[in-house]
């Protein structure tokens, strides 16, 4: 994966600058102060040369098995999974998805391997409720964006990729390439998830309720 400075103007044509990216014809240097997304925090940006790919695979979502669940090798910590987690809680846990459709795009899962919502427990789901409510203030924040999109895929025809039960909570900004863009075979400009990762996980005292959400910021 290549990284650089995007350089730009919020107004600039998304295809064209993707086709330009492709060809070599644009600087590394950035060009303007501005980001091109403008209100996306996207300056320090990488191509996910894979997603495309990613998205349209057959998943075989009804052969999964709970010991090959990849949230549960991220859960108990088996170090052959790549993961970005944000917050572990006593019943469910934040990570960041591998292959985001926006910066900031988290997966939000409970703890025990489970497929549906409403096998969640009052416990776990207290918690759930909690968490999703904290992630979205705390991306609000940190996205500078006020649009979501937040949902799940549940079952075997939901067209989901993995089969223990998650939602999905994922910012959207002014500018975005939309998942269109992504079937199209267009490149991907997002936030590198180490810089992701680290920034939320300064959160992490207000997903715990150690600290009120402007005691961090």
């Amino acid at each position: 994966m290549k990284f650089l400075t995007i350089p730009g103007h919020p107004n600039v044509d998304t295809i064209s600058f993707i086709h330009d990216l492709k060809s070599g014809n644009v600087s590394e240097e950035p060009e303007h102060g501005e980001e091109l997304w403008g209100d996306a925090p996207y300056k320090n940006a990488f191509l996910m040369e894979h997603k495309a790919a990613y998205v349209k695979k057959d998943k075989k979502y009804a052969q999964q098995a709970r010991d090959s669940c990849i949230l549960c090798n991220i859960i108990t910590g088996d170090e052959t999974e790549t993961a970005f987690i944000v917050y572990k809680g006593r019943h469910n846990i934040m990570v960041l998805n591998l292959y985001p459709y926006t910066a900031g795009h988290i997966l939000l899962a409970p703890l025990r391997h489970m497929t549906g919502y409403e096998e969640l427990n009052a416990d776990e789901l207290a918690e759930f409720s909690e968490l999703s409510q904290k992630a979205l203030r705390v991306l609000q924040i940190y996205g500078r964006t006020e649009s979501f999109n937040a949902g799940w895929n549940q079952g075997q025809w939901s067209g989901g990729s993995i089969k223990h039960f998650h939602l999905h909570l994922v910012p959207r900004y002014r500018t975005d390439i939309n998942f269109i863009d992504i079937i199209g075979k267009s490149r991907t400009v997002l936030h590198p998830l180490e810089d992701v990762e680290a920034e939320l996980k300064r959160y992490e005292p207000y997903f715990a309720g150690e600290k009120e959400l402007e005691e961090i910021q």
